[in-house]
This record gives structure tokens, sequence and C-alpha cells, in this order.
């Protein structure tokens, strides 16, 4: 029998997996220092850019945007009752995780194989705060609403399991 935790993991898996695809076989970063201008105090973002996507890479690279997007919200909705710092840690991982779906930052990490183990890292730790809440080992019920089942049948009276 599959639980929630256990569907979820594999939906995290899955975007992992996009991730590789994306950064192995599309992504690319390429050398472009920043220009310096004397008298001008500037905060170096990094010599290195993120080459623009081709046209399929950027089909799987919206894919991946709304899967995350997904997942996320599921997280963020399971953790709204945690502390504090639960939630901020995800939140955290987040800002960590979206730039390199975007690809639209600098950077001074000229490979692109770090960001992979990167992600990889912070999705698993994303998943692992999901531990503060459900013990994926123990026999507890968690009852998840359909909510579109209140959508098509809103008399929970007549409702039979």
């Amino acid at each position: 029998m599959s639980t929630f935790y256990n569907d979820l993991k594999e939906f995290a898996d899955d975007i992992k997996r996009q991730f590789d695809i994306i950064i192995n076989d599309y992504s690319d970063l390429v050398y472009s220092p920043e220009e310096s201008h004397p008298g001008v105090v500037m905060i170096p973002r990094g010599d290195y850019c993120w080459k623009e996507l081709s046209e399929e890479g950027k089909q799987l690279q919206s894919k991946l945007n709304s899967d995350y997007d997904q997942f996320a919200s599921i997280v963020r909705t399971l953790l709204n009752k945690q502390l504090d710092h639960i939630r901020d840690s995800f939140e955290a991982y987040c800002e960590d995780i979206r730039p390199i779906i975007v690809q639209q930052s600098r950077t001074s990490e000229p490979s692109k194989t770090s960001f992979l183990k990167d992600v990889i890292r912070l999705i698993d730790e994303q998943i692992s705060l999901l531990k503060t809440i459900y013990d994926s080992g123990s026999r507890n019920t968690i009852i998840v609403p359909d909510t579109n089942s209140l959508v098509y049948n809103p008399n929970l009276e007549d409702w039979e399991y």
C-alpha cells in the first residue's frame, strides 16, 4: 500500500529526474565576465551565466516549473501548521531552487553539475521536513480530502465508503 508520503517522494524523484535532463542535456554555463566601471562600486554576481535553452529545453523547463510549483504547494500546505523554523527552512530551499529552474541569474560557479547536486540535496531536504509531521513507518491514517469530490457531490451525508 502506497502512502501519501511515498507518493510525494516519488513526485519529488520525478522532479529531480527532470532537473537532471534539463541540466545535463539542455543547459550550459558560459563565461561572461561583467564589465567593470571605474569609480562605481559593484557587487560581483559571478562571471558565468546560463546559456539560453533550445525550444525543447524551454518546453521541459516549463513542465518542470509547473511540476515544482505543484510539489511546493502541496508541501507548503502540509507544513502550514508546523513551527516557524520548519516553514522558513522550506521557503529558503524554494528560494535556492527557483533560480536554477529559471536559469536567468549570474553565478560564480562554472560547473552545471554542482547545480544538479544542489537541487537534489535541496529537494531531499524539503521531503525530509515532512518527517516532522508524519512518520512514514507508523500505521497512523492520514486523510487528505479530495476537494474535487466536494464540487461534484457537496452532500457529505450521502457519501458512502
